[in-house]
């Protein structure tokens, strides 16, 4: 069955048509910028909400990725980098639910990611601060090879 596209100010009222405004906004911010570097702490072994919300409202089929005829998906933000910086109480090598979410949706949508994390803070509290000055130390060293 075919996918029809229908336009927006016809198929949504009022409030609805802000939020789809909003979301466009999003959208055209995320495409234009040359960089997106998220921070977020690690919540509960997830991202919070409101990071999530936003990833959903640039993940759209047709704007920032598409389906190819036989049905695969393609991700249309190929000139794209996202670095990635999150924050967590234990040690999880970068391989916690949270960044796994954050690395698979932009490689999704065709940008090259970058994840880099301080690990430990909770788990071992009186090297935080050693903890988040290699953090930074190595935040500065990608920031110059980007």
């Amino acid at each position: 069955m075919p996918i029809t596209w229908i336009e927006p100010s016809i198929a949504h009222p009022g409030a609805q048509q802000n939020k789809l405004a909003l979301f466009d906004q999003y959208t055209k911010q995320f495409q234009s910028a040359d960089l997106v570097v998220i921070a977020n702490p690690l919540w509960n072994l997830s991202v919070p909400t409101r990071l999530k919300a936003w990833i959903d409202t640039i993940c759209r089929a047709g704007v920032t990725f598409r389906y190819t005829a036989e049905g695969e998906a393609e991700g249309l933000v190929t000139d794209k980098t996202v670095v990635h910086l999150q924050a967590s109480g234990g040690h999880f090598g970068q391989q916690d639910p949270a960044s796994l979410y954050i690395a698979g949706m932009f490689q999704f949508l065709g940008c090259t990611t970058h994840t880099l994390a301080a690990e430990g803070m909770d788990h071992e509290p009186d090297r935080a601060g050693e903890i988040m000055e290699e953090a930074l130390r190595r935040v500065r060293e990608l920031a110059r090879s980007l």
